[in-house]
């Protein structure tokens, strides 16, 4: 076995046919060290989870993320999945989510930061017509303590979100580009 685990991030999103793009990196998580390995024109790379990598089903003889973990996962680590965009559509796209195991990962593993990120972004969608069950916002909302830049790694220049304590530092109109044409 190559890294044990299973398909994730970007890559699980193609399998559940959530994204029209064939991507050259194909995304394991697992629960042991980061690694990556060149076969053919393709990139496995394995990105370490720990205690995370867990949520998978055998999906057409492959070991891959369950759709909720795909976007517990997506929210973690966005940066694995194109970008919150891709996200954003993503969940616009998929058929039946299921909720109550997509809430049971942020309240086992994620961080105040995180649910408000994605509480945030969860509203956005839900104001396009994505049924977002209005517990899993009232959850996320519970966790909102100080605030925070929905990209961490970009500078504090954004809109203030004052419900969820939150600096756009990405913009709206980036994270739902593809509904506006």
């Amino acid at each position: 076995m190559l890294f044990p685990g299973y398909i994730a991030f970007s890559s699980a999103l193609r399998l559940y046919g959530l994204i029209e793009y064939e991507p050259f990196t194909i995304f394991v998580a697992t629960p042991r060290k980061s690694g990556e390995k060149e076969i053919g024109e393709y990139t496995i790379k394995a990105v370490a989870l720990g205690e995370k990598a867990t949520g998978m089903t055998l999906k057409n003889g492959i070991y891959t993320s369950t759709l909720a973990k795909t976007f517990f996962d997506c929210f973690y680590k966005p940066g694995y999945c194109g970008s919150y965009s891709k996200v954003t559509k993503a969940l616009y796209e998929a058929e039946k989510i299921d909720w109550d195991e997509f809430l049971s990962y942020f309240k086992r593993f994620a961080s105040d930061s995180l649910c408000q990120r994605t509480g945030y972004i969860l509203e956005l969608v839900k104001n396009l017509g994505v049924n977002v069950p209005e517990d899993v916002i009232e959850y996320l909302r519970s966790r909102v303590k100080t605030w925070t830049k929905l990209v961490p790694t970009l500078p504090s220049r954004g809109r203030g979100i004052r419900e969820w304590k939150l600096i756009d530092n990405f913009g709206k109109e980036r994270i739902l580009g593809w509904a506006y044409g």
